[in-house]
């Protein structure tokens, strides 16, 4: 029998015997792609997410925020930029696991499914995995200002909205425009202290059609501030439950953070779910609810607003 030692490993040994893994792990599981990212605030890596894919599966191995940057929603928003990126390549599923001291909470509010749990795991602490499918069929959007040339697609999802019986959230005021022109116009110059707002058209790339329209406000009014927040969004009634809402959303974010703003504010009613879960798949964090004194949630709100703000 061979003479041999066991000793401990250096930082370096360690490193090379996960480079000799993965690379007998390749001549099963093929090249991966690299997903990693990281958020860089005032010149600091403030939050980082180490990802690869295999296959048709995402693996998450490490989601991590600086504790003094925590609260703000930038672990959302890493994860679901790469989940948006991998999607677009074709990437089917999401492997992560996190431990009951870190944040097995967190990834349920962002969609993920309970795989199995180990409890206990370490000490008294129990350790979560977690799984999710990914939605690769939302088409890719493109934002554009408001031009002519949709002209006549803007007034048909007018009469689309109409029919439906909507409330023209972040339309800034389509409802009561008779034409393009009018619209257009009407928003360009704000009456009665309404606050300016930038008007963006969600465009399908693949056929050129519209999807939704979008408002952003840079300045908040009282009003505002209060129930209103900073982005409206609507997505046409025949293009709804397609994964839209939160994808515009997403593009959105980076032009509202380009005008100057740090923070944005989103509200909507406390029991309407699919602009809740918009809001938290882009980082939204609930700051307060609040009575909807205004009525304008109308007779089948629930009288409660809720406030969330997504950092930028």
């Amino acid at each position: 029998m061979e003479n041999y030692l066991i000793k401990p490993n250096t930082a370096a040994q360690s490193e090379e015997l996960h480079r000799r893994l993965k690379q007998f792990n390749q001549a099963f599981f093929g090249s991966h792609r690299d997903y990693s990212l990281h958020i860089e605030i005032d010149g600091m890596m403030a939050a980082g997410i180490v990802a690869a894919s295999t296959f048709s599966t995402l693996e998450v191995e490490y989601l991590f925020v600086e504790e003094e940057f925590r609260g703000r929603g930038l672990g959302a928003k890493l994860l679901r930029e790469a989940e948006s990126r991998a999607a677009k390549d074709g990437i089917r599923y999401v492997l992560l696991n996190t431990y009951s001291f870190q944040a097995p909470d967190f990834y349920q509010a962002q969609g993920y499914r309970q795989l199995f749990q180990v409890s206990p795991c370490l000490g008294p602490y129990s350790q979560f995995f977690f799984w999710k499918e990914l939605d690769i069929t939302v088409d890719i959007l493109t934002l554009v200002r408001p031009e002519a040339r949709y002209a006549e697609q803007v007034m048909d999802c007018r009469e689309e909205m109409l029919e439906n019986g909507d409330d023209f959230d972040g339309c800034a005021g389509l409802r009561k425009a008779e034409s393009f022109s009018q619209w257009a116009y009407n928003y360009q110059h704000p009456k009665n202290g309404a606050m300016p707002a930038d008007v963006w058209l969600a465009i399908r790339e693949k056929d050129g059609r519209l999807i939704g329209i979008m408002d952003f406000r840079p300045q908040l009014s009282e009003f505002l501030l209060k129930y209103g927040g900073s982005i409206g969004y609507s997505v046409r009634p025949s293009e709804r439950k397609k994964g839209y809402g939160s994808e515009m959303l997403r593009l959105l974010l980076p032009k509202c953070k380009a005008a100057g703003n740090d923070r944005v504010l989103l509200t909507c009613d406390k029991e309407n779910e699919a602009s809740r879960r918009v809001i938290l798949k882009n980082g939204g964090i609930l700051e307060n609810e609040v009575p909807d004194e205004e009525k304008l949630l109308g007779p089948d709100g629930t009288g409660l607003i809720q406030r969330y703000w997504i950092q930028l």
